[in-house]
């Protein structure tokens, strides 16, 4: 048995998991993302959780509390409680410590 185990983890390097490389970048159709980014801080997670500690993203129908769905209220009865028009914002690519 300590025979086969030793192969095993001789071989276990190659049949570990590994991502493939993106290859022929230059001819591949790109987007750039440089630019003014605003951000919201999200220490407590409640733009992608609800109340239920549910992902928003995991359930069904739109969910207008989801910051990733940038929701503007319709009235002022509403209640949106974040708004990424009035967010700050920072210079993309760069880093958050030299610009915060």
């Amino acid at each position: 048995m300590p025979k086969y185990f030793k192969y095993f983890l001789m071989l276990f390097p190659f049949f570990g998991f590994s991502q493939e490389l993106i290859t022929n970048v230059a001819n591949r159709v790109t987007t750039s993302l440089n630019g003014e980014w605003n951000y919201i801080v999200d220490p407590y997670e409640t733009g992608y959780y609800s109340f239920h500690r549910e992902a928003y993203d995991q359930q069904k129908g739109v969910q207008n509390a989801a910051y990733y769905s940038n929701y503007h209220a319709q009235n002022k009865q509403e209640l949106v409680e974040y708004d990424f028009d009035k967010s700050p914002s920072m210079t993309i690519p760069g880093d958050w410590n030299s610009q915060k």
